[in-house]
C-alpha cells in the first residue's frame, strides 16, 4: 500500500517525533492494559519526559498473564520484572526497586519505585509494609519513577477471556456481560463502580497533570501485526483506555489525556529517527529479555517477532478534527478500518422529513448544522428544536419550536448539553446497543462531552 493510500485511510499522518527541548516538569500518568503496551506504544514519550528528569507513574490495569495460571507460571511475574529493568535503563539507574504500595479509596494496590542510591535495596516480595509508608520512597530525590500493577486478567485480542479467568476481561465489564472481574492473584474483585474510582482516585493520587493511555475510540477487536489489512485492536488495549479516560475526565483537575494507537499503527510508516528508534529497541529488548523466564536464566539476546519489530519505529498519537460551524461533535468517536469517525448530532431531513436525531459520521450535511437560540438548540433543517424525551420516548427528537420545557437546553463550560436536571449522552459506541438519550450529568464522563 503506497504513503497516499495509507493517508487516505488513517487521515493526516503525525510528522516524525523530534527532540524537543526541556519542558517543566508536569507529572505525567501513563495507564495501560499490559506490561509492555507503554514500551511499545506510548514511547519515546516516557523516555523523553524521564530523560528531563520529570516525574512517570505508569499503572497496568491486567496482568499481561494471556491465559497463563497465576502462581504456576513464571510469566506474570517475568513481565513485571521485565518492565521494571526497562523502566531502570530510561532513567540509566541501577535496576534497584521499593515496594512501595499505594492505598487508594481501602484498596492496597503493588506499586514499586525506582529506589535511588543506597536506599535503592529492593523490598523482598513478602515483606510486610507498615501503614502510612505510602510515597516514602523515590520522592526525595525529587522526580520518581512509579510502576503500580492491578493483575486483572487478561481478556485476549478479542476479549472473550479464558477458562481459567472464567471469561472475565474488561471488554465484558465494560458492556456490562460481568459484574465484576477478580485479579489474577486472588485479590478483592472489581465492579466497574469500583475500578473507575480506583483510577480516578490514582490519577489524584499521583497530581497527574498529563495522562496518556491507548486509543480509546477502536471498535474492532482482534489480533494482528504487521500484513493484514484488518486494523483491529487489542481488546483490552481499547477498553483500558476508556477506564483511563474515563478516571482522568472525573479527577479533580481534569488533566488533559492524549491517546496513542496500538496495533493499527502497523501498516503506517516508521516515523521514528534514527536515534529514537535505537533507543526505544534498546528499552524494549531489555523488557523481552525477561519475559517468561526465570531470573538469571534469562538470555542475554532473545530475538523477538515480526510485530514488534514493526512497532518499535513508530509512535502515532491517535488525533480527532475540530469541528466545524454549526456541528454539535462528541467526544464519543470510533476507530474502525484504521480511521477515525467523528460522530456529530444530526437531526431528521431530506425527503422524510422525520422527528428522529441521532449521532452519524460528520459529513457537513445541512441535518448536522445547528444553532443555539434563546435556550433552544434549532435544526437548520426546516427550523424545528431538539426536544427532550418525555413519555413513552426513550430519546431526544425534533418537534416544531413552541418554547416548550423540553425545549430549553443549557450547556457550561465542561461541554455539556442539558435539558432541565438531564444531559444529552451518546453512548460509547463498544457498547452492544450505543444509544444517544438523555442520561445523568455526573459523573463527569466522555458521554456527556460536546465539543462546537
Amino acid at each position: 500500500m503506497s504513503l497516499l493510500s495509507l493517508c487516505a485511510v488513517f487521515g493526516t499522518l503525525a510528522a516524525p517525533p523530534r527532540e524537543r527541548p526541556a519542558e517543566p516538569c508536569e507529572r505525567l500518568v501513563v495507564g495501560v492494559a499490559h506490561q509492555d503496551d507503554d514500551l511499545l506504544f506510548v514511547n519515546p514519550e516516557i523516555q523523553r519526559t524521564i530523560s528531563a528528569g520529570c516525574s512517570v507513574s505508569t499503572v497496568y490495569l491486567t496482568a499481561g498473564d494471556a491465559g497463563h495460571p497465576f502462581g504456576k507460571s513464571y510469566y506474570v511475574k517475568s513481565r513485571e520484572d521485565g518492565v521494571r529493568a526497562a523502566y531502570a535503563e530510561m532513567a540509566g539507574a541501577a535496576d534497584r526497586w521499593t515496594r512501595n504500595d499505594v492505598v487508594v479509596g481501602g484498596r492496597r494496590l503493588r506499586s514499586y519505585t525506582l529506589a535511588e542510591g543506597a536506599e535503592g535495596a529492593e523490598r523482598a516480595e513478602g515483606a510486610e509494609r507498615t501503614e502510612g509508608a505510602e510515597g516514602a520512597a523515590g520522592e526525595a530525590g525529587g522526580a520518581e519513577v512509579r510502576l503500580t500493577f492491578l493483575r486483572l486478567p487478561d481478556g485476549l485480542p478479542r476479549g472473550s477471556g479464558t477458562t481459567t479467568n472464567h471469561h472475565q476481561s474488561l471488554l465484558r465489564l465494560f458492556r456490562g456481560e460481568i459484574r465484576q472481574i477478580r485479579p489474577v492473584d486472588g485479590g478483592r474483585a472489581y465492579t466497574e463502580g469500583e475500578l473507575l474510582r480506583t483510577l480516578t482516585g490514582f490519577v489524584d493520587r499521583e497530581k497527574a497533570r498529563r495522562v496518556r493511555t491507548l486509543d480509546y475510540d477502536n471498535i474492532a477487536f482482534g489480533h494482528h501485526e504487521t500484513r493484514s489489512v484488518d486494523h483491529s485492536d487489542h481488546s483490552d488495549h481499547a477498553v483500558a483506555g476508556r477506564y483511563v479516560r474515563r478516571a482522568a475526565y472525573d479527577a479533580a483537575d481534569r488533566p488533559p489525556v492524549t491517546p496513542y494507537l496500538g496495533y493499527t499503527m502497523s501498516l503506517l510508516p516508521a516515523n521514528l529517527s534514527a536515534v529514537q528508534k535505537k533507543r526505544k529497541e534498546a528499552v524494549f529488548e531489555t523488557y523481552y529479555r525477561h519475559t517468561g523466564c526465570v531470573p538469571r536464566k534469562c538470555p542475554a539476546v532473545l530475538p523477538y517477532g515480526l510485530g514488534y519489530r514493526n512497532w518499535v519505529g513508530k509512535e502515532y498519537r491517535r488525533t480527532h478534527r475540530e469541528p466545524r460551524p454549526g456541528e454539535i461533535m462528541s467526544a464519543i468517536a470510533t476507530t474502525d478500518s484504521g480511521r477515525t469517525v467523528e460522530l456529530c448530532l444530526a437531526g431528521g431531513g431530506g425527503k422524510e422529513r422525520t422527528a428522529e436525531v441521532a449521532t452519524h459520521a460528520c459529513d457537513g450535511a445541512r441535518a448536522q448544522r445547528w444553532s443555539f437560540v434563546d435556550g433552544a438548540v434549532r435544526t437548520a433543517v426546516g427550523g424545528r428544536c431538539l426536544t427532550a424525551p418525555y413519555g413513552n420516548s426513550s430519546s431526544p427528537f425534533l418537534s416544531a419550536c413552541d418554547g416548550s420545557p423540553g425545549q430549553h437546553w443549557w450547556r457550561d463550560a465542561g461541554g455539556r448539553i442539558g435539558s432541565q436536571d438531564g444531559c444529552l449522552s451518546q453512548d460509547d459506541m463498544v457498547n452492544l446497543r450505543p444509544r444517544l438519550r438523555l442520561a445523568r450529568c455526573a459523573p463527569y464522563r466522555p458521554e456527556v462531552r460536546w465539543y462546537g
